[in-house]
């Protein structure tokens, strides 16, 4: 009988990461010049031609906007404390607080 109801829920657990899945999963995104892409791997090409692009060092726009980014950008710094909370064990309790199960 035990074996029965851990089948079920495993079972149930199987569907709720298969539902969960689905969720995250993007089922369309428009591409430049306003096409509609929803095959995954169209939509994994358009992704990959986008990332490509942006962070190409070879194209002058990029470097530019990247110099001017870089150059007005004010990057505040991290206190001590700040560094301290970052740097410091995880507990229990932050887990539960920031993690709904």
């Amino acid at each position: 009988m035990h074996n029965e109801q851990g089948e079920k829920e495993g079972h149930v657990l199987a569907a709720q990461w298969r539902q969960q899945e689905a969720s995250l999963a993007i089922p369309a995104i428009r591409a430049p010049y306003s096409t509609i892409l929803a095959h995954p791997q169209e939509i994994a090409g358009a992704f990959e031609r986008f990332y490509q692009t942006l962070y190409n060092p070879e194209t002058a726009e990029n470097h530019d906007c990247l110099t001017t980014f870089f150059t007005e950008a004010r990057i505040p710094s991290l206190t001590e404390e700040g560094r301290g909370l970052l740097e410091g064990e995880i507990n229990k309790e932050e887990i539960k607080q920031n993690h709904k199960f």
